[in-house]
């Protein structure tokens, strides 16, 4: 019987985002690496991104994404990609 992951365990905050980031994005470029269950982006007052949460399906997907988007250049800047646990 494999264990059921919690939410907080299956998600990666996003930060460094550009300001043409939004949450299609995110979605498309974390489905390289697994499953997205949801993707939900905190903005400025002006509109531009803060960060993201994205929860994927799988706790496989959270190491998958650290591996290979953490500190990845997106339109000219850095994305850091933390776990929430």
């Amino acid at each position: 019987m494999s264990r059921r992951y919690s939410r907080t365990e299956r998600s990666v905050r996003v930060s460094g985002m550009h300001h043409l980031i939004d949450s299609d994005f995110i979605y498309d470029l974390f489905s390289l690496v697994g499953l997205v269950e949801k993707v939900v982006v905190r903005e400025y007052r002006d509109g531009s991104p803060r960060n993201a949460l994205v929860v994927f399906k799988d706790i496989e997907s959270v190491m998958h994404a650290m591996k290979y988007l953490h500190k990845m250049d997106v339109f000219g800047e850095q994305i850091f990609i933390h776990p929430l646990r």
